[in-house]
């Protein structure tokens, strides 16, 4: 009985002790499921904020980096970028109210050249990425054909076609039609004498039709005459003004040779001696033994030697034909007046400008002269013979023995200009070199220039300061037209040198001279 009982009351004091183990177990495992969940949900709920914190703020006309500063105090988060990334950022305009912190972000760079991306609580700014596009092979070009014609319908032969900011173009024919390659987008400039020009835009046109409409003359421009200047609808007076990039370009040493064929009844001829300056005759000739030349005034200097001024260094010409226009030169300008008025510094950056020319000149024609053998054959026919004083059985060409085949010529400027609020400046150097036809004549000349303006008292008063140098090493023909008449004179059966190497000379006939030795041994 006794038994009995001990072993119920065994049993159940197993059975108890067994249970409460196992439920204390299963609490701690419940317990610590739920600290787990809870602390995920802690972590979640802290990250959730950081990214959905509000942003209130208004700035007007605000430096960026100001405002991602008051981003940053209003949010914890900080941000990283280069200082010089945001030092040419526009200034913004922004108002926020309760705003994340993503939507305040694209706010204020949304019309910034920056993009950003965060790495746990540092907002990273950076430059946006640009799309790299392949290039695409420009279209080909379109021949297009086009028809120009006056105001009364009337078609322009000859006039220019010219495809703007290129060197491609082409004129019309005689009637009035052209043809041109051209792309989308150009802009086809029409250009003839007397007419107006005019330009028009390619835009996939069928056919282009153009009227060009008389050009009338202006009368506002100020012209420069010898007491100062006048409007040109008020001159009476025969002005004719030439500008600086309306005159003859090229290898030219001389003011003449710029005017060539621009002013009306102005006479203008070179020779092929590079030290004889252009023959200048306005009017006509007015004189049989005293000089035609026309007086020259460079920037109001009268009398001033015009081999000074280099061709590139001259901003416009001024020809005054007539009595009234000459009348304060008196009889100095009898022979007309050319005012010359040189180029000046513009205000602003240096700008240094470059202008080069090479010119070949040769002899379009010469004298039909007979050779030796020739010259033979007609004395035989004529029962006459040359002297033995002058036939040593040679075959001379005089004319080529004096004369360069072709003559070389190059001309070279280079000019610095600009300026200040106050002042001005411009410098040059010009180098020139020419040859001659008859051979070892040539022009070598280098002109130096400086000339400086300079306002004071709220620029009322103008100070001017011009300084020109020129050097020339002339190599001249002494006896340059005995050896010109020579030449035409001198039989061709005479050698040039003996064969002892002497010159060949004939000392019987008076005024007959070898021709290259007056040239080579003259100085």
């Amino acid at each position: 009985m006794n038994l009995t009982a001990y072993c119920k009351t065994g049993r159940h004091g197993i059975a108890l002790r067994g249970f409460t183990r196992s439920r204390l177990l299963t609490k701690t495992f419940m317990v610590m499921k739920l600290t787990a969940i809870l602390m995920l949900a802690a972590f979640l709920q802290v990250s959730a904020a950081g990214l959905s914190q509000k942003v209130s703020l208004t700035a007007r006309n605000v430096p960026l980096e100001k405002v991602l500063s008051e981003i940053e105090k209003q949010t914890g988060y900080s941000f990283w970028y280069k200082t010089s990334l945001l030092k040419n950022a526009d200034k913004i305009t922004i108002e926020l109210k309760d705003a994340n912190l993503e939507d305040a972000l694209k706010k204020c760079l949304e019309k910034q050249s920056f993009d950003y991306f965060i790495v746990d609580h540092t907002i990273v700014i950076k430059l946006k990425e640009e799309t790299v596009y392949e290039a695409m092979p420009p279209p080909p070009p379109v021949v297009i054909k086009g028809k120009v014609t006056t105001a009364d319908g009337a078609p322009l032969a000859g006039v220019s076609v010219l495809i703007k900011n290129t060197k491609k173009g082409t004129s019309t024919d005689t009637n009035g039609d052209f043809s041109i390659a051209v792309n989308k987008g150009d802009v086809l400039a029409f250009s003839y004498v007397g007419y107006e020009g005019k330009e028009v835009e390619f835009n996939n046109q069928s056919f282009i039709a153009v009227n060009l409409s008389e050009n009338k003359t202006v009368l506002n421009d100020i012209v420069v005459v010898g007491y100062g200047k006048q409007n040109r609808a008020a001159l009476t007076s025969a002005v004719s003004t030439v500008k600086g990039e309306d005159l003859n370009k090229g290898a030219i040493s001389d003011v003449g040779q710029l005017l060539q064929g621009k002013v009306p009844g102005l006479n203008i001829t070179a020779s092929g001696d590079p030290n004889a300056p252009a023959a200048v005759v306005m009017r006509g000739a007015s004189t049989i033994n005293s000089s035609q030349t026309p007086f020259y005034v460079i920037d109001g200097i009268p009398g001033a030697d015009i081999s000074v001024i280099a061709p590139d260094d001259i901003a416009s010409i001024d020809v005054l034909k007539d009595a009234a226009a000459t009348a304060i030169y008196g009889n100095r300008g009898a022979n007309g007046v050319i005012m010359v008025t040189t180029k000046k510094g513009r205000k602003g950056q240096m700008q240094v400008t470059y202008n080069g020319y090479v010119g070949l000149e040769k002899v379009s024609n010469k004298l039909k002269m007979m050779d030796a053998t020739q010259l033979r054959d007609f004395l035989k026919k004529n029962n006459l013979a040359l002297s033995s004083v002058d036939d040593k059985g040679a075959n001379t060409d005089w004319q080529s023995a004096v004369e360069r085949s072709s003559a070389l010529s190059h001309n070279h400027n280079i000019s610095f200009s600009g300026g200040g609020e106050h002042g001005t400046y411009v410098a040059s150097l010009n180098y020139i070199r020419k040859e001659g036809i008859l051979k070892t004549s040539s022009l070598e000349r280098v002109i130096a220039r400086l000339a400086v303006e300079q306002y004071a008292l709220n620029d009322k008063v103008k100070f001017g300061l011009t300084v020109t140098n020129s050097n020339s090493n002339a190599n001249d023909i002494a006896y340059r037209n005995t050896v010109l008449l020579q030449s035409a004179l001198y039989l061709p059966v005479s050698p040039i040198k003996n064969t002892d190497g002497t010159w060949f000379e004939n000392f019987i006939n008076q005024s007959y001279y070898n021709p290259v030795p007056c040239w080579k041994t003259a100085r």
